[in-house]
């Protein structure tokens, strides 16, 4: 009787003993639960993240992204007219301060070279925008400007500021005489060719302070030439 009682006993306290250790590992089990249910619950919210963060990498600009308005942003390197970008006429804008070269073996005077910086943080140092034609197979070279924009021209008027580029007498500006001087601080220089010709009828810098050419430069422009402003923001026609 004795002996069963003890052995009652030690039974007992072993079961008392199994129940303590069940119930903690119970508790930890339920931890472990609850600590799963919480991470199971945040999982959708880094999903959420992940998500947003794959369609905002969808919206990088890549080397060639087309926008609404049917421009063409291209980064630094070399560009081939007809298959980074179609042929046509563009006016072209850099991100940064850069250089756009185009050139032309067959007549120099008609190669491009012009220093293309932001507007609204330029140094003076180059011009805002550049206007073009450009022609199936042409190479062009973008540098330093990080992101370089064609837009195309799409409706031409005539006017008698004509900006950096290249302008067509009769379709930009009409045929006439005029007193050609710079709107800004900014020297330039101002080339004009008869159609069909390689060297310029007319070839001049103009600077407004008079050190790098004349202040005022008077020409004739006749329908069908072909007028260049290079270097200069724009360049003034006042009619005689």
């Amino acid at each position: 009787m004795s002996f069963k009682l003890k052995e009652f006993t030690y039974k007992k306290g072993k079961v008392l003993s199994l129940l303590f250790v069940s119930s903690i590992v119970l508790a930890a089990c339920g931890s472990e639960k609850e600590a799963a249910n919480e991470a199971d619950s945040e999982e959708p919210a880094s999903t959420e993240m992940e998500t947003e963060e794959s369609e905002e990498n969808e919206e990088e600009p890549t080397d060639a992204a087309e926008t609404v308005e049917g421009a063409v942003t291209l980064s630094d390197g070399t560009v081939t007219v007809g298959e980074d970008l179609p042929a046509g006429r563009y006016l072209i804008t850099g991100k940064e301060v850069g250089n756009f070269t185009i050139e032309n073996n067959e007549d120099r005077n008609y190669s491009t070279l012009e220093i293309l910086e932001n507007e609204e943080e330029g140094l003076g140092m180059g011009v805002p925008n550049l206007t073009l034609d450009l022609i199936e197979g042409q190479d062009i070279q973008l540098e330093g400007m990080e992101e370089t924009t064609f837009t195309p021209v799409k409706e031409r008027s005539v006017s008698n500021v004509l900006t950096t580029g290249t302008w067509e007498v009769g379709t930009d500006i009409e045929p006439g005489n005029y007193t050609i001087t710079t709107t800004g601080e900014k020297s330039g220089k101002i080339m004009v060719y008869d159609a069909g010709e390689k060297l310029p009828a007319v070839m001049e810098p103009i600077d407004p302070d008079g050190e790098l050419g004349a202040e005022s430069l008077d020409v004739e422009l006749k329908e069908g030439q072909t007028v260049i402003v290079s270097t200069s923001p724009e360049l003034s026609f006042e009619p005689n």
